[in-house]
């Protein structure tokens, strides 16, 4: 299909005045929505409940807790995650006591430290005998 002279004047006419050819609006659209979608995901924190913050995070969150009242002994298990492409470690709870070399548990706790979200570490805390 061509288009005869004053149909391409007035295609040019329109493009002077700021006026976009549909297909150009559509993409720039899409293009915008994928772009706050992306945003929306990386900036939204992943596991609810704990204190993230945008730029650093070292906050300290309680799990569990038993009757055992002894404290002699704790253990730490640390897993940690990289730009969150690779993430390693074990911070189970049997790390920590193995680590500490706990067998009765009286308590449990987290420790979460992130810096800009690129780097993150999760330590499991364990006390008890």
């Amino acid at each position: 299909m061509t288009r005869s002279r004053f149909e391409w004047a007035n295609v040019l006419a329109r493009v002077r005045a700021g006026h976009r050819p549909l297909p150009f609006r559509n993409t720039m659209l899409r293009i915008t929505t994928a772009a706050l979608a992306a945003l929306l995901l990386l900036a939204s924190g992943c596991a609810p409940g704990i204190p993230y913050g945008t730029l650093y995070t070292d906050a300290y969150t309680p799990l569990a807790a038993t009757s055992n009242s002894a404290v002699e002994r704790s253990g730490e298990a640390c897993r940690m995650n990289v730009l969150g492409l690779v993430s390693f470690g074990d911070a189970s709870t049997t790390a920590a006591a193995r680590e500490g070399g706990i067998t009765l548990i009286s308590n449990v706790s987290t420790r979460t430290k992130t810096i800009l979200g690129l780097y993150v570490k999760r330590c499991t805390l364990v006390v008890g005998d």
